[in-house]
């Protein structure tokens, strides 16, 4: 429904924004085509990072129909901080050290190359 001109009562409007907050990590209304592309990026950030869940955006139709110069926002192609080489070696070597080594694997290996990744190390 459109945000600007609306012809409902107050008593119509139903806050979905309001109603999506309690279960998604990020609710966004749109209140200007300029600012789709920087809250889109937001959203998919908050979305993939690393408690990944889901996000909600309302786009109301008087918005979606307005005109923008605003361009998409690139990916990151920088998603996760890395470790140090010689943090990585010193691990690999208590690793193989180990008499009896144990795995203690957090949320985040849900991900798919993560778990396939982990897979590799545990062979």
């Amino acid at each position: 429904k459109p945000i600007k001109k609306s012809k409902q009562g107050r008593f119509q409007i139903i806050d979905v924004c309001g109603m999506m907050d309690p279960i998604t990590k990020y609710t966004h209304q749109f209140a200007s085509a300029d600012n789709i592309p920087s809250r889109m990026r937001e959203a998919f950030r908050l979305a993939e990072e690393e408690k990944p869940g889901a996000v909600h955006l309302e786009l109301p139709e008087d918005i979606a129909a307005e005109q923008t110069d605003a361009l998409p926002i690139p990916r990151s192609l920088h998603r996760r901080p890395l470790a140090e080489h010689v943090a990585i070696e010193a691990a690999v070597e208590k690793l193989l050290n180990a008499r009896n080594p144990i795995l203690v694997i957090g949320a985040g290996a849900n991900r798919k190359m993560t778990a396939k990744v982990l897979k590799q190390l545990i062979d």
